[in-house]
């Protein structure tokens, strides 16, 4: 009888859970970088969006924080590049670009991340990607392969400009202090 009050009492105690830090995110920019045959390009989107991301939390891996981007709000400040841009990455067929952050932990002075980025209807999952401290940023970046996402580099003028296979992928993230 001793045996099943005490099973009932067990039931009745909370443990608490591992304390988890969070920060807070006021501001997103992504960049999307790359370079030609005769010089380089830079397309960015910027978002003020209020997030709460748990860090080293036991629901740290199952909570992601997910950005929904209109693959036509790129800027890359000329409008032959933006309109080049959104044709490389098929903005009108594929209507937005998705980057999920997930898993964040502390490592060292810096975090590290799960980043699942959806581009032109493909998605890749990018394990462990840093993200650097700086005063008031997180800032984290990584180079892909247009082929990784089923597009192809441009060309103009008969193949004279060319658009290199390797883009980077930036994403700085303001945190409130």
């Amino acid at each position: 009888m001793w045996k099943y009050i005490c099973i009932m009492l067990m039931g009745l105690v909370t443990f608490p859970e591992n304390p988890a830090e969070s920060i807070i995110v006021v501001r997103q920019a992504f960049t999307i970088e790359g370079d030609t045959s005769v010089g380089d390009f830079s397309c960015t989107y910027e978002l003020d969006q209020r997030d709460t991301v748990k860090i080293n939390g036991l629901l740290a891996e199952n909570t992601t924080v997910q950005y929904i981007i209109p693959s036509s709000a790129f800027e890359c400040h000329n409008f032959l590049l933006n309109r080049d841009f959104k044709k490389t990455i098929k903005a009108k067929e594929y209507k937005d670009i998705r980057v999920g952050i997930s898993g964040f932990r502390k490592s060292g002075n810096h975090y590290v991340c799960n980043l699942r980025l959806r581009l032109a209807g493909k998605e890749k999952l990018y394990e462990d990607t840093v993200l650097k401290t700086t005063r008031d940023d997180l800032n984290g970046s990584l180079t892909v392969k247009f082929p990784e996402f089923d597009l192809t580099p441009p060309k103009k003028l008969g193949g004279l400009v060319k658009v290199k296979e390797d883009i980077k992928i930036s994403i700085a993230l303001t945190v409130l202090q």
